[in-house]
């Protein structure tokens, strides 16, 4: 992959120079591509730029009718995934989960528009779909900036990921991994792959979600 990547990079680069040449020549310079002005633009930004950047960015509020137009088609797909699976309902998802079943529109949304939109098209709250149900219920008061129903299968989902991968149960053993990366592992954090790979200066006890770039 970063032979592939180094290749793209020598190739923007040499058509950048022709490029230049051919303005001190007083020719028509050759017109950049789109794919290469990409690359250009990409390997321009540091890692550790687009990192702080990251982490700077405010996160939106999570919740219905954020959806950008491009991507209705995605989330049209979607639910029309979820219909011909004969995913489970919202309230049969919560019972499941061990959560009490919703029985008025209010105990979905605060909003009352929400409450409208969602009655008029699905008339009863038992027929309320898994995926639109995830994105109208109201943040969760308990924290996380999500709905008590997506908060819960995210939780059970990163769980589920980790007691199943034989590498974090079974195989999670010093004959595996060997003794030396037994103890690595154990002990990594995020903070070690950041001062391994980027030029930040980062101390052990570098608080991320607090990481802020000197000005």
């Amino acid at each position: 992959m970063k032979n592939e990547i180094e290749k793209d990079k020598e190739k923007a680069i040499r058509e950048e120079k022709k490029k230049e040449e051919e303005k001190k020549k007083g020719k028509e310079p050759i017109r950049e591509t789109k794919d290469q002005k990409d690359i250009l633009d990409l390997l321009s930004i540091s890692i550790e730029d687009v990192l702080l950047s990251a982490m700077q960015q405010p996160s939106g509020r999570f919740g219905p009718q954020h959806v950008p137009g491009f991507l209705m088609p995605v989330e049209a797909e979607f639910i029309r995934l979820a219909r011909k699976w004969k995913v489970c309902t919202f309230n049969e998802y919560r019972e499941y989960m061990g959560m009490p079943r919703i029985h008025r529109w209010s105990d979905l949304s605060s909003d009352m528009e929400i409450q409208r939109l969602a009655k008029d098209f699905y008339k009863e709250v038992d027929r309320l779909e898994f995926i639109p149900g995830i994105f109208l219920e109201d943040q969760s008061p308990r924290g996380w900036g999500l709905p008590d129903v997506l908060r819960k299968a995210v939780a059970m989902d990163a769980l589920t990921l980790t007691t199943r991968d034989r590498f974090h149960s079974t195989d999670f053993t010093p004959e595996i991994y060997t003794p030396w990366g037994f103890e690595y592992v154990k002990n990594f954090r995020i903070l070690h792959l950041l001062q391994r790979h980027t030029k930040l200066q980062l101390s052990e006890d570098t608080n991320l979600a607090r990481l802020i770039p000197k000005k």
